[in-house]
């Protein structure tokens, strides 16, 4: 296995337990995360993209929504660029207005976002030394 494909599999993995240990169990068995991530609202169309894993997920358009939604449009950022966000939701399969059915990010509680920040700003703040 190519050096590349090992550290692409070993991200995956380490993404997937932390989004495992953030993880509580909601009443219909389904899973609930905490979010960090970059947020971005053009043209009717939502997509979250998450800091530790990379994964894009377009964003379901009800619960929380509205309200990271209405962060977005308030920051007055340039048009599709990008609004950090934390937020607690989770994934479920969703059919979105054209094509199959796929997974789609769902806000159940916006807990807030930082204008200017990106993931890529707080990680090179985490790398500092101190």
């Amino acid at each position: 296995m190519p050096a590349l494909e090992r550290r692409r599999n070993l991200i995956t993995v380490a993404a997937a337990v932390l989004a495992a240990s953030l993880s509580v169990g909601t009443e219909a068995g389904e899973r609930t995360t905490v979010w960090r991530g970059e947020f971005v609202y053009f043209a009717d169309s939502a997509v979250f993209t998450a800091c530790a894993s990379g994964r894009q997920w377009p964003v379901a358009m009800e619960e929380d929504y509205v309200a990271m939604e209405k962060a977005y449009l308030n920051s007055r950022l340039q048009p599709k660029a990008p609004l950090l966000v934390s937020l607690q939701g989770r994934i479920e399969m969703r059919k979105p207005m054209e094509g199959p059915v796929r997974e789609h990010l769902v806000v159940e509680k916006f807990k807030g976002s930082k204008p200017g920040a990106t993931c890529k700003s707080l990680q090179q703040k985490s790398e500092r030394p101190r």
